[in-house]
């Protein structure tokens, strides 16, 4: 999962004069999450110009503390424009939260208002990962429309590779298990059919990690994430839900 990270970027690299979220951004930079999080929380109450940064700093730091709800309430608060910049990385770390607790309508807006107030790199990320969560919700069209934002804005290679993987992507699928000997993919097949309905499993010849072949047992082909989501609890176990 991407961390949309802004900790550093004005007292710490300035001319050394003193700023009054230093404690607060060498805390967090330190790892002390905790402490970050009391001291940025103290200086949202305070003077205005420092406020959308103390929650920003303060919502990170919650996030990382898995404190989900404190996280939300501070990066809404640092999401309103002043820093547009702080904007949009605090938007984007929401649509991340609520991507990881599968709230997909939630997660979409978010990330897609903070891409234009990104830039480079960031932006492209932002774009990407809306795709990709739109691809769940079975809007391919528009899922599309982002990838090609992200394609163009890309620079870094394990971005370019990460658009491209999932431009190949039209469905979904229910992945049942994933075999090194064919006669086993074979054989869990024909058990997966006695209780699969309507819907006939295939085996599917892919490349492993390692390079060696591989054998997928899948079923379904599905337009979005939830109703492969039905059928995958029908097997349980080991089955997961992959795009295909």
């Amino acid at each position: 999962m991407l961390l949309w990270s802004w900790i550093g970027w004005l007292g710490l690299v300035a001319s050394g004069c003193a700023h009054p979220l230093d404690a607060a951004r060498s805390a967090y930079v330190s790892g002390d999450y905790a402490r970050a999080y009391v001291l940025a929380s103290q200086k949202s109450e305070g003077a205005v110009e420092h406020r959308q940064e103390a929650y920003y700093i303060a919502g990170m730091a919650a996030n990382l503390l898995q404190e989900e709800g404190d996280a939300q309430r501070h990066l809404t608060a640092a999401s309103r424009p002043a820093n547009n910049e702080i904007a949009g990385r605090a938007a984007a770390q929401l649509g991340l939260i609520y991507h990881r607790q599968g709230r997909l309508e939630r997660a979409v807006p978010h990330l897609a208002a903070a891409a234009p107030l990104l830039h480079g790199e960031d932006r492209a990320n932002a774009y990407l990962q809306t795709a990709v969560i739109e691809q769940k919700l079975g809007r391919w069209s528009t899922a599309s429309a982002n990838l090609e934002q992200a394609r163009r804005l890309a620079r870094r290679r394990e971005t370019q590779q990460r658009i491209a993987h999932h431009a190949r992507y039209r469905a979904f699928t229910v992945q049942l298990g994933a075999f090194t000997i064919e006669a086993n993919a074979r054989r869990a097949a024909a058990l997966a059919a006695r209780r699969s309905g309507k819907l006939s499993p295939a085996v599917v010849i892919a490349t492993g990690d390692d390079g060696g072949r591989l054998y997928l047992v899948q079923i379904g082909q599905f337009r979005d994430v939830a109703s492969a989501a039905l059928i995958r609890r029908r097997f349980g176990g080991d089955a997961i839900v992959v795009p295909k």
